[in-house]
């Protein structure tokens, strides 16, 4: 009969999660005192322009406060879910690096332009209208005052 190792396996590191992991233990208050993270990739899930500054920074709290942090760097992934005007007016870094996006709405107050200015302005609300995963039911209504 061959003899059995006696040797325990090694443990998991039972506080060792996922960023995923982490934030959904967050909310549920049942996060660790004292964890590891495997990776920094967070799925944020979809947002409004005006929650995703709070949502990162949350995210990087929990990056911050893992054993490991030194080894991490915060990847966000977000939808977004807004109205043209706030995306229009939003954070270029928050509206940019998002992985997609639809609008509740396409009305946008492009603000005081001059004549010039008018083509430009309606062009680029435009082609947030045409990138939205929706834009086929939106047609943009621009305002402005000259």
């Amino acid at each position: 009969m061959a003899s059995i190792d006696n040797q325990a396996a090694p443990e998991k590191n039972a506080n060792a999660l996922t960023l995923n992991e982490a934030l959904n233990a967050q909310a549920n208050g049942t996060l660790p005192e004292s964890y590891t993270l495997s990776g920094a990739r967070a799925e944020l899930g979809t947002l409004a322009v005006s929650g995703v500054a709070e949502a990162k920074a949350n995210a990087q709290a929990l990056v911050d406060g893992a054993q490991n942090s030194d080894e991490l760097t915060l990847v966000p992934s977000y939808n977004l879910d807004d109205t043209l005007q706030n995306m229009y007016d939003g954070d270029p870094e928050i509206v940019g690096g998002r992985d997609g996006y639809t609008l509740s709405q396409a009305n946008v107050d492009l603000g005081d332009l001059a004549v010039a200015d008018v083509a430009e302005a309606q062009a680029q609300a435009q082609a947030l209208v045409d990138g939205a995963q929706n834009s086929d039911e939106l047609t943009l209504v621009p305002s402005y005052n000259l």
